[in-house]
């Protein structure tokens, strides 16, 4: 699941990097840092590039 401005969305997994909306198929891609072990730093959502903020 994932909260998306105030509303709750289910999600499956698609690969190792990826988590997929299951009522659009809009995916989700984590990118990973081999320093950072498995805190991603961003995700891809459709043309955006969201960036974790520390």
């Amino acid at each position: 699941m994932a909260d998306v401005a105030g509303t709750e969305l289910e999600l499956r997994p698609s690969g190792v990097d990826t988590l997929v909306f299951v009522a659009t198929e809009m995916p989700l891609r984590f990118f990973f840092k081999p320093e950072a072990g498995e805190q991603a730093w961003a995700v891809l959502l459709g043309m955006r590039m969201l960036t974790r903020a520390e």
